[in-house]
């Protein structure tokens, strides 16, 4: 377990960590769970970027890869389906819909990233299960495995087809963010422009009402603040922001205003608190930053509505500097970010995926945070909440 030392605990306090994580049901509200990552992976990178390929096609390339690595290669299903056990998380809101033949979030995307989700669940049934209702993420805790909770991060996918949504329910997609970065035409992102002021479109509110009328979560984690404040006025259930941070703790732009948390949570929604390093200070890129956002939302909503969505944290371990370095210049690099545009970062946003989070290193590292959540002196029903309990609340009211 990397960075224990941060977290000094009695032993008596280990003891009780240990009993509420074995107990408690964990959920990851922005995670795709450990990556698979190995010399035949690292080689392809290498060899597609050296040639000249583009990024689409190396992404795409890798994916597939990964996907028959996982399902043919012994050691290397071995080592995910004990990274899966050791990292005891119940569950997680897996993001499909990726590019797909160079088409970026696209109808034909969404289809071709559940058709790879199905096969990965599908092949290895002792250790993942799709979640669609609440009974199946507590059966998945029973059975020790991973619920994977299909979601979208971007409403493009639909291609203002409001049809499409029920093709979608029935794959079983059931949390779907609004926006990604930018604005479309459901509303504006969190780092567009205009977010403070442009909220939802007349089609975002017909979006929001057959959400809510088929039972999906409705995600605001990348929605910019008026797009926020309005849909929580729109829904007539309760809403989520599945992995987003606090701004009056370090005023970054994927991190919401103390209103947005309040007004989510006063309609009895949930707030989930990621911990992307390059998201959080320079110096403090640690789970002692990710424990001070927790205890800042929980000051402003109440610990019965707040969780976390790290949105990293899913490698099994860190790269080797040589494909971090190809992969950051190639991908990744201000330069790069800024030429895609479609992604939303800027310069200075300073994206850079080789940063790591101290103490969370891996997927495999989360009982550290029921470690921190203790050492905060919570009660156990606080921590039961904020560890999973309180999304799985809400999960079952929307979803059923």
């Amino acid at each position: 377990m990397a960075s224990k030392n941060l977290i000094c605990l009695s032993s008596t306090e280990e003891e009780r960590a240990e009993e509420l994580y074995e107990r408690s049901i964990i959920i990851d509200t922005l995670q795709s769970g450990p990556a698979v990552w190995n010399e035949k992976v690292f080689n392809l990178v290498k060899n597609l970027v050296e040639g000249g390929n583009p990024a689409w096609l190396v992404n795409e390339s890798v994916g597939e890869l990964v996907i028959k690595e996982l399902v043919e290669n012994p050691e290397t299903r071995r080592r995910y389906v004990d990274d899966v056990k050791h990292s005891g998380v119940t569950a997680v809101n897996y993001t499909v819909g990726h590019r797909w033949k160079g088409a970026s979030k696209s109808f034909r995307g969404a289809v071709k990233s559940f058709a790879d989700l199905t096969y990965r669940i599908d092949s290895l049934p002792e250790v993942l299960v799709k979640a669609t209702r609440s009974n199946d993420i507590r059966k998945a805790k029973k059975d020790r495995r991973l619920a994977i909770i299909p979601g979208f991060q971007d409403t493009a996918h639909l291609e203002d087809n409001l049809e499409i949504l029920e093709l979608f329910y029935r794959l079983g997609i059931r949390i779907i963010q609004l926006t990604y970065n930018m604005a479309n035409s459901v509303g504006a992102g969190t780092t567009d422009r205009y977010q403070d002021k442009a909220g939802l479109s007349y089609f975002g509110l017909q979006l929001v009402e057959k959400l809510n009328e088929l039972g999906i979560i409705v995600d605001t984690g990348h929605c910019g603040y008026q797009t926020t404040l309005d849909v929580v006025e729109a829904s007539k259930a309760p809403i989520a922001a599945t992995h987003t941070a606090c701004r009056a703790v370090y005023d970054y732009p994927r991190a919401k205003k103390d209103e947005e948390i309040k007004a989510i949570a006063e309609k009895g929604g949930y707030i989930g608190i990621y911990a992307v390093p390059f998201f959080y200070p320079e110096g403090d890129r640690t789970i002692i930053h990710l424990l001070e956002e927790i205890g800042h939302a929980v000051e402003v909503a109440g610990a019965d509505h707040i969780g976390v969505g790290l949105d990293y944290g899913n490698q099994s371990g860190p790269y080797p500097k040589e494909i971090g370095d190809l992969m950051y210049e190639f991908m990744w690099s201000n330069k790069a970010v800024t030429r895609w545009g479609k992604s939303g970062f800027r310069p200075e946003h300073r994206v850079d995926p080789r940063l790591s989070t101290e103490g969370i290193e891996t997927f495999a590292d989360w009982p550290n945070i029921t470690r921190g959540l203790v050492s905060r002196g919570y009660s156990d029903r606080e921590i039961e909440g904020i560890l999973g309990g309180n999304f799985l609340r809400l999960f079952e009211r929307v979803v059923g």
